[in-house]
């Protein structure tokens, strides 16, 4: 038995000996175990297993200590491509010189160290183009130049205007800087730094889509009116964040519509009503439109334009449908398909527990209400430690039982049958009786 599956078992002995947390309406559980570098906080990414068996919006999703108690969490989807983040420093601006036709200079005061590594700067006048040098000190005396031949520009037009205010430094935490705005030799007026904002400018690296293994790729089907080519395309598990499919066509120059469908299962059960009550009929579950758009590749002088990948996608299915439409083209020859999704998890408080379970399949659940999505924002974005996911395993909840006149049909019928035979009974006993003679 292995470490996940003790501790698993070990976590669920104790809900139930405590009650803490009532299972019964939860129909499956993952044992999670504590990374090993020490930290507040950790990560938990789930599984394919886990999104084919939570409901699409992770709304079934808890996490409870050995206790049986709930452990507040944040569900982080990662982001798959960079993003910027501006955090804004206040500065004070001293030391105002200028010498006519030559320059104007500025010294902020941060305070303290602090790190920054850009500058807004808002000038006097307009229509100008101007080279500016920025300086650093520790003490406000001795001075590093940090960056020279920057530029700010304006130029401004009737109903629009066009700036850039903006100068990029090499990152430093020098407290104080100089910042000297150069006149050009054909625009001699005099300068005036009107306000200065200063920033760090940091870029968080995304963590990259998850390569998703095809399970099986077929087609292409033509359609009754045949005006496309479908192809079918299986990923092996329900709900899974699918954010890009990318084609491999071998086709040397084409230029094709498409759409792309979704669904999560194949066939269905529903019940109809028939003479005899209801009866339960398997059916095909309906396809459901996701996006659509142009393939396309284009070769010329040696250069190659193409359009393969269905890109920024957020389609939480199992199977997709790609239709082709080629008109009165040949069909395209579609040798391979990629599939790639969002890495999804669960931030929760590492207290000094050594483990926890996850539970989920509640069809009836709705989404958690946590704190700590609100005080702790910067979670979302933070670098942690993974925990470990252990197999899922089912809680063994009781299947649900079909309505009990659906269960004795026999019975009904039954009752039925006697009713009507006391009715005939009855009616037959008042047709025997002697009419009563009118005196």
């Amino acid at each position: 038995m292995t470490r996940c599956s003790v501790l698993a078992l070990a976590v669920l002995t104790a809900l139930r000996a405590h009650a803490a947390f009532d299972l019964k309406d939860w129909s499956w559980q993952c044992a999670v175990t504590a990374p090993q570098e020490p930290s507040e906080f950790c990560g938990l990414k789930l599984s394919p297993e886990v999104f084919d068996q939570a409901l699409p919006s992770l709304n079934d999703l808890r996490l409870l200590d050995i206790s049986g108690n709930l452990v507040p969490f944040i569900i982080r989807q990662e982001k798959t491509e960079d993003m910027d983040r501006v955090d804004w420093r206040e500065v004070e601006i001293i030391n105002r010189t200028f010498l006519p036709g030559q320059q104007a200079r500025v010294t902020l005061d941060f305070g303290k160290s602090v790190m920054k590594n850009e500058l807004e700067v808002v000038l006097s006048e307009a229509n100008y183009r101007r080279r500016v040098a920025v300086e650093g000190s520790i003490n406000g005396q001795d001075w590093k130049v940090i960056a020279e031949d920057q530029w700010l520009f304006d130029v401004s037009l009737p109903g629009k205007e066009f700036k850039v205010d903006t100068i990029r430094l090499p990152s430093n935490d020098f407290r104080y800087l100089r910042l000297t705005v150069y006149n050009m030799a054909d625009d001699p007026r005099r300068i005036s730094v009107q306000s200065v904002r200063a920033a760090l400018h940091e870029t968080i690296p995304a963590a990259g889509p998850i390569s998703v293994p095809v399970l099986t790729l077929t087609g292409p089907v033509p359609d009754e009116k045949k005006t496309y080519l479908a192809y079918e395309i299986d990923v092996g598990y329900r709900n899974l964040p699918i954010i890009r499919i990318a084609l491999d066509v071998s086709d040397p120059h084409f230029y094709r519509g498409y759409e792309l469908l979704g669904r999560n299962e194949a066939t269905e059960k529903v019940r109809r009503p028939t003479e005899t009550g209801q009866e339960s009929i398997e059916r095909e579950v309906p396809w459901k439109p996701v996006c659509s758009g142009v393939l396309f590749r284009a070769i010329e002088k040696d250069k190659t334009s193409e359009s393969l990948a269905i890109e920024h996608l957020n389609a939480h299915y199992r199977y997709f449908q790609l239709r082709i439409f080629n008109a009165d083209n040949p069909p395209l020859t579609l040798k391979d398909v990629s599939v790639a999704r969002r890495e999804t998890s669960i931030v929760f408080e590492k207290n000094a527990e050594s483990g926890w379970i996850l539970i989920g399949g509640n069809p009836k659940a709705t989404a958690p209400s946590f704190d700590l999505a609100r005080s702790l924002p910067d979670l979302t974005e933070s670098k942690l430690p993974s925990a470990l996911l252990g197999p899922l395993t089912h809680l063994g909840r009781a299947p649900e039982l079909a309505p009990w006149t659906e269960r004795h049909r026999w019975l009904v019928w039954v009752a039925l049958v006697v009713a009507a035979g006391m009715m005939v009974s009855l009616i037959l006993i008042n047709l025997r009786k002697p009419a009563k003679s009118s005196e």
